[in-house]
């Protein structure tokens, strides 16, 4: 079973000033290969229609290499992501200030010679016919660093255009 992480108020503040926040080993060592093992798991299923969604692309390195660069639907046939999208939930709810639902899980992979993913913002238009407020949360589970290509994230927005501010 997987701790749940619960954010203090200072977190709590964080997340609200700059409109995210990181929360360094959430997640004990041996839940983190745990959740590895389990990454390695949907790589190795077999692709069923109905089931989760894998997603390819071909690598940027000439060979033509089918690369998985995404899996989504995940925690219906996986009981590992179902806990941990569970889990989440209590974090994300924290900062929400009232309950969460999961909208959307998967595993963003970044292989070897993949395209890797352009700066974007997570909510997609249409979603606000969902919920007025979504929270992207990430568990990495390698090193992320500048030189292999980590998630960048934007303190401070113009215009208004990505400001989830007052948005609770």
């Amino acid at each position: 079973m997987l701790n749940t992480p619960i954010l203090n108020e200072e977190q709590i503040n964080t997340f609200e000033r700059d409109g995210y926040l990181i929360v360094s080993q959430a997640f004990f060592a041996d839940e983190m290969k745990r959740i590895d093992t389990w990454t390695q798991e949907l790589v190795a299923l077999p692709e069923e229609s109905g089931k989760h969604w894998v997603y390819h692309e071909k690598s940027l390195k000439g060979d033509s290499a089918d690369l998985i660069s995404r899996i989504e639907n995940i925690a219906p046939f996986h009981a590992g992501f179902e806990e941990l999208s569970r889990v989440l939930k209590a974090p994300v709810a924290q900062l929400l200030g009232e309950e969460a639902a999961l909208f959307k899980e998967k595993v963003n992979f970044k292989m070897a010679g993949g395209d890797g993913f352009k700066p974007h913002q997570d909510s997609q238009a249409g979603w606000d016919t969902y919920a007025d407020f979504f929270i992207s949360a990430l568990v990495s589970i390698d090193e992320a660093t500048v030189e292999n290509g980590c998630l960048q994230l934007v303190t401070v927005i113009t215009n208004g255009a990505c400001s989830n501010r007052g948005s609770r």
